[in-house]
């Protein structure tokens, strides 16, 4: 005989074994060499790199803001995902290869091919679904901004400062149809952990094709879009990433 409740009980059931937790995860890093990746700052510092045309560029603060994700399936369902944080102002001169979770939610099992990350104007008002917040900026100047950067570069006797912003609203489209490790699409099914998802910014190519002595700050402002997305990578988990260049 079914007690009261029990009808609710099986549909739960049945929920859990056709669904599972999908949790993506931010994190960034310079280029690595050999398989090895680069310590180009120490945590909360700046950043120094060399871009392709030999400018050595002091990035002293750098920030892309993720405001939401949503995931495909192979069948063509979008799903929109949950901001943790609401906004999420990414900071370059964090410790390089730290993970933080910036979208989740509870999704049917099956096959995904495509994951989008939006990234938008840094609002600090806005938080997650649980009123949960990220840590301000100490630089304020990201509020408003959707990419923050700001240093100098230098070549020979040139030192050139910068102070750059875009403030578009964009979406990164990210292909993970063949990221799993048998090169198949991201496969969700009822497990005891979630599945996770990386996204990785490799921020020293950011500044690649710029010769800052002849360069157009407004011109370089209107392609952050484009050139955060060209340094935007995806892998499966949240450990060590198998990252080729």
């Amino acid at each position: 005989m079914c007690l009261s409740g029990c009808d609710a009980f099986e549909a739960i059931q049945s929920f859990e074994e056709d669904s599972n937790l999908i949790e993506i995860l931010a994190t960034h890093h310079g280029t690595p060499e050999a398989g090895v990746f680069p310590m180009l700052g120490i945590h909360d510092g700046p950043r120094t790199f060399e871009n392709d045309l030999g400018w050595t560029i002091s990035l002293a603060a750098g920030y892309a803001v993720v405001t939401g994700a949503s995931i495909t399936s192979c069948k063509g369902v979008e799903i929109q995902l949950d901001a943790i944080w609401g906004h999420f102002p990414e900071d370059f001169t964090y410790q390089d290869l730290d993970t933080t979770v910036v979208a989740s939610k509870r999704v049917d099992a099956g096959l995904y091919c495509e994951l989008h990350m939006t990234l938008g104007p840094y609002d600090p008002n806005i938080t997650g679904p649980s009123g949960s917040q990220f840590d301000r900026p100490d630089d304020a100047e990201v509020e408003g901004a959707t990419v923050y950067l700001k240093g100098f570069a230098e070549k020979g006797e040139q030192q050139i400062a910068f102070e750059l912003w875009s403030r578009e609203t964009f979406v990164v489209d990210l292909d993970i149809s063949t990221i799993a490790a048998d090169g198949e699409p991201i496969r969700v099914e009822k497990e005891n952990f979630s599945e996770k998802i990386t996204v990785s910014k490799a921020y020293d190519r950011i500044f690649d094709g710029v010769d800052f002595a002849t360069y157009d700050p407004e011109a370089f402002e209107a392609e952050l879009p484009d050139r955060i997305a060209a340094v935007s990578h995806v892998f499966p988990g949240d450990g060590a990433l198998p990252y080729t260049p």
